[in-house]
């Protein structure tokens, strides 16, 4: 039972990090779909973007939460933390030049990481 256990984390983990970015990526392509067709102006999308990654993080929280049995709290925020890594390393690859210390980076951060610890919390 042990072993089982050690096992089904990290694929809780990966679960739940896969489901995020699944609906971080379909929530995207809408996002550029409504800029395309409505002409959104760049506060709007900015805040778009933030929502999406905070309503992904819960959700990747969520389900990492579901997947256990105690500390669903820790799982989401440990699944947020995962979620912003990914993203982080992402903007780091495409861009090249990210300041990790900036403002928006650590504000992006802290939404992704609460985000998922409130999923975890929210996880019955």
């Amino acid at each position: 039972m042990e072993k089982m256990q050690k096992r089904s984390k990290p694929v809780t983990l990966l679960i739940s990090l896969l489901g995020s970015w699944i609906v971080t990526a379909v929530l995207l392509v809408l996002l550029a779909a409504a800029m395309m067709k409505f002409q959104l102006e760049e506060g709007k999308i900015s805040a778009a973007v933030t929502v999406i990654y905070l309503g992904s993080a819960f959700l990747g929280g969520r389900i990492a939460g579901r997947r256990t049995e105690n500390k669903k709290y820790l799982w989401g925020l440990l699944a947020g933390m995962c979620y912003f890594a990914v993203l982080f390393l992402l903007t780091l690859i495409l861009r090249r030049n990210i300041d990790p210390s900036s403002i928006q980076t650590i504000t992006t951060a802290c939404l992704c990481m609460g985000g998922g610890m409130l999923g975890g919390m929210l996880a019955f």
